[in-house]
């Protein structure tokens, strides 16, 4: 006996180079609009000067000021596109959660804070200080 599982996507969002809202980034598809440009990076001797940038996003909309501070950029991105997709389905606090999902997808989420603590250890090495301890 084979089971069959249907899904249904009942709403979508998204925070990308291209836009922040389903629309906008629809929008920029049918144009022909690229997200990719050049960046200045302030990593010294990095021969990137491409690539893809948030642009214009209104965090304050979706998350309080401590969220923003405290988690890392792809998860806020993750939170902000579900919340939309959450507000195109209409969904609201009738649902019966389990029966919920929420799919996202992320380039190479939490770079920021790996690079962040790297640059913590380094210098906590170089201050003499010990990083672990066995």
């Amino acid at each position: 006996m084979k089971l069959q599982r249907r899904v249904v996507v009942t709403g979508m969002g998204i925070v990308s180079p291209i836009g922040n809202s389903i629309n906008d980034a629809w929008d920029a598809c049918k144009n022909g609009v690229s997200g990719i440009s050049f960046n200045e990076t302030n990593i010294p001797g990095s021969p990137v000067t491409i690539g893809g940038r948030i642009k214009d996003l209104d965090y304050k909309e979706y998350l309080d000021v401590k969220e923003i501070r405290r988690l890392d950029p792809f998860i806020q991105y993750s939170l902000i596109s579900s919340s939309q997709a959450i507000k195109d389905a209409s969904i609201d606090s009738s649902i019966n959660y389990s029966r919920v999902g929420v799919n996202f997808s992320s380039g190479i989420g939490g770079i920021s804070n790996i690079e962040k603590n790297r640059k913590s250890s380094i210098q906590l090495i170089t201050d003499n200080q010990c990083v672990s301890c066995p």
